[in-house]
């Protein structure tokens, strides 16, 4: 099986971007014990992290109120009936169950890592880290605020990934400054975030 192979059917089924690491990559970044690809599927070699673009709605409105950024009904009303929250991610699952089965087709061991649940709320983490994998896999750079900044959609968008135990070409980290190049964007994803924070 052949990298491009995959990429090509994960295109035709809606997939923006779609990169490899090597699990052995993945491992250089101290992966405790239960979150290395080997836990989740004996054997594994290679990490297919894959995107989608979630759909554009209005921009947050912002506005200061004794401290606290508020957003506006209308806002969160499209988020999820345009299919920013969870049905986008629940398509991109759909995905990568459509993609294991292809690889599978092909003699080959694969394993969907969803791109929300099974996640470890007291250690605020999922099974497999698509953050750090996709920009392991160059399709983007980890931001100052913790999100994923892309060349082309921003931070609007959804992660997947699946293990596969054959060693698939892979692809360079992610090689740009995009979080430097608008940092004043980066230092309001903070400010918002901190905000949230001290709500909760």
């Amino acid at each position: 099986m052949k990298a491009k192979d995959v990429k090509t059917f994960a295109k035709e089924q809606g997939v923006d971007k779609i990169g490899v690491v090597s699990t052995g990559r993945l491992l250089e970044e101290g992966l405790p014990k239960g979150y290395r690809p080997e836990d989740i599927l004996p054997g594994a070699k290679s990490l297919i992290v894959f995107l989608m673009r979630g759909i554009d709605t209005p921009r947050l409105g912002l506005e200061m109120q004794e401290g606290k950024i508020l957003g506006t009904p209308e806002h969160s009303i499209n988020f999820v009936l345009l299919g920013s929250g969870w049905p986008g991610a629940t398509h991109l699952d759909l995905i990568g169950y459509k993609m294991a089965r292809f690889m599978m087709r092909q003699g080959c061991k694969a394993i969907p890592i969803p791109s929300g649940h099974p996640y470890d709320k007291k250690q605020l983490r999922g099974i497999i880290s698509h953050k750090h994998a996709a920009v392991k896999a160059g399709l983007d750079e980890m931001g100052l605020s913790t999100l994923l900044i892309t060349p082309e959609y921003g931070c609007n968008v959804y992660l997947s990934s699946i293990l596969a135990d054959v060693e698939l070409e892979e692809d360079g980290d992610f090689e740009g400054t995009l979080c430097k190049d608008m940092q004043q964007s980066c230092s309001l994803a903070i400010l918002a975030r901190g905000a949230k924070d001290k709500r909760t």
